[in-house]
């Protein structure tokens, strides 16, 4: 088969299950896979950050980090890197992410955060990462929180932000001003959506409000 037609069967394997499923079969399938051309999702599991060979740095696209077995204080440096463009992370905590929102991830574009440390959304995509468009947030059972504070709201770049887990009505009305809208004809729908919906909410609001006036004043 050629080169091309063993990347896309390459695809469906994360960087180490393609060594052990691949590697050492023969010369022609081991240069595929130190192939520039090829891109790999990598998985850590532990402090000890090691490419399999013959994979190369500039082949991870793709890194998911399990912080569960990592000391509470140290992180992972993914800065080498350089075609990084999405990052998965998995029970970190706020002092590692901070650390982790410091390194250098210039074609970072989408980041997954499945931590307590999610609640916080306004330091996470205003911050920590105002240069990811693409954010899926998962609190772990804890409710989201949207602080204000003295920044430029405007400064993310977030196109689509996932949350799973509970917002408050209130907080989900502050959170709109922190999130931007692209016109682009790919999303003109989403965004028509989320403006219907938006408004929906703001009349619902209002009618309560005003059924809680006439409460009062009945």
């Amino acid at each position: 088969m050629s080169g091309e037609v063993w990347f896309e069967l390459f695809a469906y394997f994360d960087g180490q299950s393609l060594i052990n499923t691949f590697s050492q079969l023969n010369s022609f399938i081991e240069s595929l896979l130190s192939d520039y051309r090829l891109p790999i999702h990598l998985n850590i599991f532990c402090s000890n950050l090691i490419i399999p060979f013959p994979l190369n740095f500039n082949q991870i696209v793709s890194i998911c980090i399990n912080y569960s077995l990592i000391d509470n204080n140290e992180i992972i440096d993914i800065s080498s890197f350089i075609r990084l463009r999405s990052l998965c992370l998995i029970l970190i905590n706020d002092e590692q992410l901070e650390k982790i929102s410091k390194l250098l991830l210039n074609n970072l574009c989408q980041i997954s955060i499945q931590s307590k440390c999610a609640r916080f959304i306004t330091k996470i995509i205003s911050i920590y990462f105002p240069n990811v468009n693409r954010i899926i947030l998962n609190s772990m059972g804890k409710e989201f929180i949207v602080k204000s504070f003295d920044h430029d709201k405007t400064k993310n770049k977030i196109e689509k932000l996932i949350l799973n887990g509970t917002i408050k009505l209130a907080k989900l009305f502050r959170l709109w001003s922190f999130v931007r809208y692209h016109l682009e004809k790919k999303l003109k729908f989403h965004f028509l959506f989320l403006e219907y919906l938006r408004f929906r909410i703001f009349i619902l609001f209002l009618l309560l409000m005003v059924e809680f006036i006439n409460v009062i004043i009945g």
